[in-house]
């Protein structure tokens, strides 16, 4: 199953209003190998200095409003180190701050 339609502009200014350096999809959207049941894996890197606190929370639900699916939100560092490093080289760039 491919990405779920998203309005691109919409996205920008999610990531802005919540301070997002990066948003890169990974998993089974990526591998075209998701179903019905399969959440959207979304790996988040903030600006520096910007700590979201209850903000992540706040920012899956507007992914989740945004490709009308359910959000599995990760940072780098809370991706296990078992496979950590090959997420971060094939997540596929959604949005990239300037």
């Amino acid at each position: 199953m491919p990405l779920p339609p998203y309005n691109q502009e919409r996205l920008t200014a999610i990531c802005e209003r919540f301070h997002v350096r990066r948003l890169a999809v990974f998993g089974s959207y990526l591998h075209r190998e998701a179903d019905a049941a399969s959440d959207l894996d979304l790996l988040v890197e903030f600006a520096p200095g910007q700590a979201p606190g209850l903000g992540f929370v706040r920012l899956q639900s507007e992914l989740e409003k945004l490709f009308g699916c359910r959000v599995d939100l990760h940072t780098p560092r809370s991706l296990s180190r078992y496979f950590r490093q090959q997420v971060l080289a094939e997540a596929q760039v959604l949005h990239a701050a300037a």
